[in-house]
């Protein structure tokens, strides 16, 4: 964790715990001896600051940089660095018990110190696990002497929520469970080419070749995504292509919405996101492999921040940042759907590694929801026969969503059924198309989707 001066703008980066780093900033803020010389609060304002000024010299030369002046090597580097924490952390411990520093510090290093790891860093110059290993030993750690308990390493790299607070996650997700209408895979999508290419490449190829992941990220340090915004009308399949990508790749998909957690998220501190990340990445350690966080009606979270009358606090806006920026690291996927694009905050749309339309199906694609709606029906055989009428009955629903096509073929059944139970005809479908309650269903596309963007296609399964 890294804690900067009190006048200094800091947005913590991957590694360092923001929580922990906004709790001790707060607190040493709220400390009136933090600027008198020789106090505690000020000795350990003063060695943070050195903590901060070491390791960001190691980083640099792990990159390759150099700074002018006396130079170090890595190893000696991390030595000073080793022995400047533990005697921040002592002081911290013991100072402000309440903190949990400690334990902070030893997640964040060996989260840092397994990611070094696979990007192929010897075990004598992971510096991060070495840092780990001793704030955890008897000379760094102390647990006797502030009365309190701290996990160690090994159980920080598999901590495990408590069941109060698994209980509360579980308030606010839940876990996709198929259906016999959900899809089974890619298969189930008529169209959308490009979006299926970008996921198979990002997503589904990596979890099902190992080797493949390991050589990504060695050659070319590509690593999971750390999040895939989809956007577009709705009823266009956003929630479909998610469910079809966990099935596609065998991964566990969790179902987050802000019109169920309401207030419950929101209304409260930023606690309620790291505790939904923590969730996941636990249940992510569980499964061996990634997890999808499907989150629809996304605007609700990432609404732009100069918006002050309906905004997502600041402070849980930034926070919720920054867990989508390392969500890849802990094993989780980011999905968000929204058909409130323009809404969402640019800083949190540049978190996104891919942001996708997800628009009105072209005519293969309502042909194909046309017919997998009839094939259900006795009653509509002879009209599925008939490709004449099913081709005029795909143009007459353009400009329909998919969830709407679907929608319209219930009212359809139902009006032949009313009709002494005949059979399904075209021209029932014109007649409930050509309703002015039915034709309020249109949807008009710019709405939903910046002029420059290419139409992508629906998909075919409802």
């Amino acid at each position: 964790m890294r804690v900067l001066s009190l006048n200094t703008s800091y947005k913590p980066n991957f590694g360092y715990s923001p929580k922990a780093n906004k709790k001790l900033r707060y607190t040493l803020a709220q400390d009136p001896d933090v600027s008198q010389e020789g106090t505690i609060p000020n000795g350990i304002l003063r060695l943070s600051e050195l903590c901060n000024g070491i390791e960001d010299r190691i980083i640099l030369q792990e990159g390759g940089g150099r700074k002018p002046g006396i130079q170090y090597t890595i190893p000696e580097l991390s030595d000073m660095l080793i022995s400047t924490k533990i005697s921040l952390t002592r002081l911290i411990c013991t100072h402000y018990p309440k903190l949990d520093y400690l334990e902070k510090e030893i997640e964040d290093y060996v989260r840092g110190g397994n990611i070094a790891s696979l990007k192929g860093v010897s075990e004598s110059e992971n510096w991060r696990r070495e840092m780990a290993k001793e704030l955890d030993s008897p000379s760094g750690n102390y647990v006797n002497l502030v009365g309190s308990s701290t996990a160690s390493s090994k159980d920080v790299a598999n901590k495990k929520l408590s069941k109060q607070a698994m209980e509360r996650a579980a308030s606010l997700i839940e876990e996709f469970v198929p259906t016999p209408s959900s899809p089974d895979g890619f298969n189930d999508i008529k169209g959308m080419y490009d979006l299926k290419n970008q996921l198979t490449e990002m997503v589904v190829e990596p979890v099902k070749d190992s080797d493949l992941a390991k050589m990504d990220l060695e050659e070319y340090s590509i690593t999971y995504p750390h999040g895939i915004l989809l956007f577009g009308p709705p009823g266009c399949g956003k929630t479909y292509v998610t469910q079809a990508l966990a099935k596609e790749a065998g991964l566990k998909m969790y179902n987050f919405k802000m019109s169920k957690a309401g207030s419950k998220f929101i209304h409260e501190t930023a606690n309620n996101s790291e505790l939904l990340f923590d969730y996941v990445e636990q249940k992510a350690k569980e499964a061996g492999k990634p997890c999808i966080l499907f989150i629809d009606e996304f605007e609700s979270i990432g609404k732009d921040r100069d918006d002050d009358a309906k905004r997502f606090d600041i402070e849980e806006s930034d926070t919720f940042l920054n867990l989508i920026q390392t969500a890849g690291d802990r094993g989780i996927i980011i999905v968000a759907a929204t058909n409130k694009f323009d809404l969402l905050d640019d800083a949190i749309k540049r978190r996104f590694d891919e942001k996708v339309y997800v628009g009105l199906p072209d005519d293969e694609t309502r042909k194909m929801i046309l017919l997998k709606t009839l094939s259900k029906s006795t009653k509509a055989q002879t009209l599925m026969s008939s490709d004449k009428d099913i081709d005029a009955i795909m143009k007459a629903l353009s400009g329909f969503s998919n969830d709407d096509i679907c929608k319209i073929s219930v009212k359809v059944a139902r009006k032949a059924r009313h009709d002494n139970r005949r059979e399904i005809t075209a021209q029932d479908y014109f007649d409930i198309i050509n309703t002015p309650e039915v034709q309020a269903y249109k949807i008009k596309e710019e709405k939903y989707k910046p002029a420059e963007q290419k139409r992508q296609i629906g998909f075919g399964n409802p």
